[in-house]
């Protein structure tokens, strides 16, 4: 397949991800009163313009990127007194306006997933059956229950006891299990069991399948309230995993460059996922691509989420860094010190971003 698909593919699906965070920036400063000069898609040299009402909405000619410009978001320093400024506002509205990009990109996250979910089913950690000879059966698990808790985290999908159960492998675990309406724990462990020339561990139960809402099969449909419900708690998982594994890596000192990604990371991945098949026997192709790159870009918009709320400078965390200052000490750090913290921060970021870059096209292409 050419590469100017996976390409392609890639940056509509970062151009999605960034309007529905400066849409969240936007949508907020109205609502809060605060005159948006210009909405921008993309950045360098404008391609195209429209004024509507105060706002000037424009695309640009890099396809990466955007802003929300709004008046007075430079500081006091601007010297703006129109009551529609940003930096007139309170700043509890001004923090609800520099988080909401990234809280639409969460929104976007949930939205995505749910509908795949719906229309693509999903796995619970529940156990449609139990499997004779296996820790499951041995524990006294039974079919229907669930799994809410293993040991004492907390379990609210089947990707959640997938990912915590490898840091338990071979050792005691204890589940907490609702049945019915009976809550309890139970002790065991997996095993190593060989099968087929493999080593692997098994626990031992059959997860339950719920299929999307136009799927055949003997499996018991998704409702809209499920399909809602693994969507918020998938989105929740793509938030908890990075942040799990960072904290791991820099505990253990092995964070290194190979652990961050860049938009060619993001087109590597796009393009194994437009040329792979799908290991699923009788899928329809289209539909399995459409259902994995809806599944990655969940990941992908929820990370930029996740991303943009570190207190790092230059990035939407930091500005809340210093609104929240304001906040606690009722006082303002000045405009103009604020401006050059996030110079400084804006060139580490481009500088460290363009390290990633150069790393990927080595691992990659080259």
């Amino acid at each position: 397949m050419p590469f100017f698909v996976p390409l392609l593919l890639t940056l509509v699906m970062i151009s999605l991800i960034v309007l529905v965070h400066e849409f969240g920036h936007y949508i907020t400063a109205v609502k809060s009163g605060i005159l948006v000069e210009e909405f921008a898609m993309g950045m360098g040299p404008k391609i195209w313009s429209k004024k509507v009402g105060d706002t000037l909405f424009s695309l640009r000619v890099f396809p990466l990127g955007g802003f929300c410009k709004m008046l007075g978001d430079e500081g006091e320093d601007s010297g703006e007194t129109d009551s529609r400024a940003f930096c007139n506002k309170s700043v509890w509205k001004r923090i609800l306006v520099i988080s909401s990009g990234a809280l639409m990109n969460f929104a976007l996250a949930v939205v995505v997933l749910t509908l795949l979910y719906l229309f693509d089913g999903t796995y619970l950690p529940v156990a449609e059956s139990i499997v004779e000879g296996y820790p499951a059966q041995e524990a006294g698990i039974m079919q229907g229950d669930r799994i809410i808790k293993l040991n004492n985290i907390k379990i609210n999908t089947y990707e959640d006891f997938n990912f915590y159960m490898q840091d338990f492998y071979g050792q005691p675990i204890e589940l907490t299990i609702k049945r019915g309406k009976e809550t309890f724990t139970v002790n065991t462990e997996t095993k190593i069991y060989e099968e087929d020339g493999y080593r692997r561990y098994i626990f031992g139960f059959v997860r339950q399948e719920k299929k999307g809402i136009f799927e055949s099969g003997e499996a018991q449909s998704i409702s809209i309230g499920e399909a809602f419900h693994e969507g918020i708690c998938s989105m929740a998982f793509y938030v908890k995993v990075p942040l799990t594994m960072l904290v791991k890596e820099i505990a253990s000192r092995q964070l290194s460059i190979n652990d961050f990604s860049s938009m060619v990371g993001v087109v590597s991945i796009v393009e194994d996922i437009v040329e792979t098949p799908s290991e699923t026997p009788d899928v329809n192709v289209f539909w399995d691509i459409v259902a994995r790159m809806a599944r990655f870009l969940g990941i992908i918009t929820t990370s930029v989420g996740l991303v943009n709320l570190f207190p790092l400078p230059a990035l939407d965390g930091g500005r809340l860094i210093f609104l929240f200052y304001e906040a606690i000490f009722k006082r303002r750090v000045a405009p103009s010190k604020e401006a050059v913290v996030h110079a400084i921060g804006l060139f580490a970021l481009l500088a460290f971003g363009a390290a990633v870059i150069i790393n990927e096209l080595f691992l990659y292409y080259i």
